[in-house]
């Protein structure tokens, strides 16, 4: 692990134990930095809310945006960086990547104001929301998660459990001081938990040992780890690009996104489990 690593792990960690870190109070109206949009079939469409890492927006989420759509998903993103005047890529570096500010349940508590206005768009089938998150924004995804379990927050949340339908997080962190540490997932929710096992930047034993205390509170998580693979696995403009890990990952995602789409409750059982998914898990390391 070089320095920067070290530097932006120590920070991950001081941001999930420091209590005066968070911003949240300093956000106001979130509109202006909601972007949704929505399948050209014009249909009533499932929801898929993406979160990036703590650089934001990088092509590979550009690709999921598009998949997304052509599968037939609203994608939305809210940008809580720009939304507390978070607009560089040095500061997001040296300030959000450290830890100085934004732990996860900044992002978690954003999404909780500006969903339920989401779903009540009538274009919009709120019984089948997905979540998808990266490093930082997977952290975000899973503090989100567990305040929706357990509904944990300044007020009662206004967001049903059962509408989300699965969720999936691409190297979080899992550390002390994230509320998923002690917490629980939504027992609906399908989580996909994909990590690089050789990942130097956030742990993957922590994301495993996690995944497994919260599957033992009932909650349907799965860890899956890449040998070989670190963090960013599955940023195609990075030097550390692994291409047989990320589409090992994407079709393990895409098989739950039919499901998804298709309704869990109305899918054909097969002993809980489709055989397509048991044969996609062959040769991903568990």
């Amino acid at each position: 692990m070089n320095l920067r690593h070290q530097f932006i792990l120590v920070g991950f960690i001081l941001a999930a134990v420091s209590g005066n870190c968070s911003s949240s109070d300093r956000v106001g109206d979130l509109t202006s930095f909601v972007s949704l949009s929505m399948p050209r079939s014009g249909a009533v469409s499932p929801l898929a809310i993406l979160l990036p890492g703590c650089l934001n927006w990088h092509p590979h989420h550009t690709r999921w945006k598009k998949r997304l759509l052509k599968q037939g998903y609203a994608v939305l993103y809210l940008d809580s960086f720009a939304a507390r005047g978070i607009t560089k890529k040095s500061v997001m570096r040296t300030q959000v990547c450290t830890g100085s500010l934004m732990p996860g349940y900044d992002r978690a508590t954003d999404l909780v104001k500006i969903l339920p206005n989401i779903w009540a768009r009538s274009d919009i089938d709120e019984t089948k929301t997905i979540l998808m998150g990266w490093s930082h924004g997977g952290w975000s995804v899973s503090d989100f998660l567990t305040m929706v379990a357990t509904n944990r927050g300044k007020n009662d949340l206004d967001l049903r459990a059962d509408n989300f339908k699965a969720a999936f997080l691409f190297y979080p962190y899992c550390g002390i001081g994230t509320l998923a540490d002690a917490g629980r997932f939504p027992p609906s929710t399908k989580v996909l938990l994909f990590h690089g096992l050789e990942d130097r930047i956030t742990k993957a034993r922590e994301c495993r040992l996690q995944a497994k205390s919260i599957a033992r509170k009932g909650g349907d998580v799965e860890f899956i780890g890449f040998s070989g693979a670190r963090h960013w696995f599955d940023n195609h403009t990075e030097l550390v690009y692994d291409r047989v890990a990320t589409l090992q990952a994407r079709e393990l995602i895409d098989a739950e996104l039919e499901l998804v789409k298709f309704s869990r409750t109305d899918a054909p059982s097969f002993n809980g489990s489709s055989p397509d998914l048991i044969q996609l898990y062959d040769g991903v390391f568990q």
